[in-house]
């Protein structure tokens, strides 16, 4: 609905499908008319009943968009204009009723949208919040997408922000928002705490959806993994009922054989399990032993060997296990989806107070400017990458007051050097 290049609509029917309350204050004519004829074209499109309340002259210019843009007349007739001038009512009760039974003239529409222009000279301001947060009301209850428009430059600050109090989206001329000062709850005054719990949640959703998609990547691998010694138990099984005398080293195989069963089932379980703000005190090159482990197979595939090279046995760092197990599966798996063959050096080491740890691949490498583009919301150099993966680990590490850089060169490959704190 907002203006895009292009004839773009932008309103996502998923999106609002429980009734969406839209605040729209805009400043330019003539992109007003343009968001208006977007919103009534895609409401046709996706089959919604349509109200449109607005002055004579702005129905007549938009009418004549619709039939630009290849709209059918017989589509055209079925939307509900009404003349803004008539719209109205003295009283918030009075205009909500009126609204009420307009609404009766596009009965039979699962979903019904609506555009109306306000008119403050009918409405005085108590009156028309009044209005505002019994059409909210409406709205969720019928499931309506509902934009209400207000001249921008007519409109105060102080009455804009009260206005954003009943509806849920904010919308300008080019661009539409959830806002954020709406609240089921009201505040006297912006939280902050609120608002960092908000996109720390938002940030957590996000690795949680990684770390599936890891889990799902995975399981092909963990299969083969476990199927692999499970064959090896059930033969060496076979062959002791078969024989008159117990050999010792049988069971020996098979015990070492179903603990690589445990160990694989563990780690992708720990990888799957909701995240927490736990953290404890890790051996970094354990970390990275466990999930060499879980990656080995799909490396092997490829013709891909994973070297270690740990100058410290030792290198405790204080963690959140299982994201940082994530920053190591997304970086060892990015570097054998790159690579046909050849190997993956990972190295680990301590610093003065920190564990440094860095992984090389035998890849194509990178240009300059691709690596100052890492870390921008989806730039991938992958076909069906989405380049969050990497955004997750620099927030992970940063997180864990740790740094990661990249370094690359065109044809010599790619490593990521990553260092933590120790614990003291």
């Amino acid at each position: 609905m907002a203006e895009t290049k292009g004839r773009e609509i932008t309103v996502s029917q998923d999106r609002l499908s429980q009734g969406g309350h839209i605040l729209y204050t805009y400043s330019d004519h003539e992109k007003y008319l343009r968001n208006a004829t977007n919103f009534i074209e895609e409401g046709i499109q996706l089959g919604h009943g349509i109200i449109f309340v607005d002055s004579q002259h702005n129905q007549q210019l938009i009418w004549k968009y619709l039939l630009k843009n290849g709209i059918e007349q017989e589509d055209i007739d079925s939307i509900v204009f009404k003349n803004v001038e008539n719209f109205y009512r003295k009283t918030a009760a009075d205009t909500s009723y009126h609204f009420a039974k307009v609404l009766q003239e596009v009965g039979g529409h699962k979903i019904v949208r609506t555009w109306g222009v306000a008119d403050t000279d009918v409405l005085d301001e108590q009156e028309l919040y009044l209005y505002e947060e019994d059409c909210n009301r409406h709205v969720k209850d019928k499931g309506i997408i509902s934009v209400c428009v207000f001249n921008a430059q007519k409109l105060s600050t102080k009455t804009c922000i009260r206005l954003l109090e009943s509806h849920d989206y904010y919308m300008t001329d080019s661009q539409i928002v959830p806002t954020q000062i709406y609240r089921t709850n009201q505040y006297e005054v912006p939280s902050i705490v609120e608002q960092i719990n908000i996109e720390k949640s938002a940030e957590e959703d996000l690795i949680r959806s990684e770390q599936l998609s890891f889990a799902g990547q995975l399981a092909a691998g963990i299969c083969h993994e476990i199927r692999n010694p499970l064959t090896t138990i059930k033969g060496f099984f076979q062959f002791i009922k078969e024989m008159d005398h117990k050999e010792e080293k049988y069971f020996d195989v098979i015990d070492e054989e179903l603990n690589r069963i445990e160990k694989i089932t563990t780690e992708l379980l720990l990888l799957a399990k909701p995240n927490s703000e736990s953290r404890s005190k890790q051996n970094l090159v354990e970390l990275v032993e466990n999930v060499q482990m879980l990656l080995s197979t799909q490396a092997v595939l490829k013709e891909i060997s994973i070297e270690t090279i740990f100058l410290d046995e030792e290198l405790i760092i204080d963690c959140d296990v299982s994201k940082i197990k994530q920053v190591l599966i997304n970086l060892i798996k990015n570097a054998i989806e790159v690579m046909d063959r050849g190997t993956i050096t990972i190295t680990a080491k301590r610093s003065g107070n920190m564990a440094l740890l860095s992984i090389a691949d035998e890849g194509p490498g990178m240009s300059q400017e691709h690596i100052q583009k890492i870390g921008e919301p989806f730039f991938t150099t992958k076909e069906k990458g989405t380049g969050l993966g990497l955004i997750i680990c620099l927030n992970i590490i940063k997180n864990h007051n740790g740094k990661m850089n990249i370094e690359s060169e065109l044809g010599e490959g790619t490593t990521f050097k990553v260092s933590l704190p120790l614990v003291q």
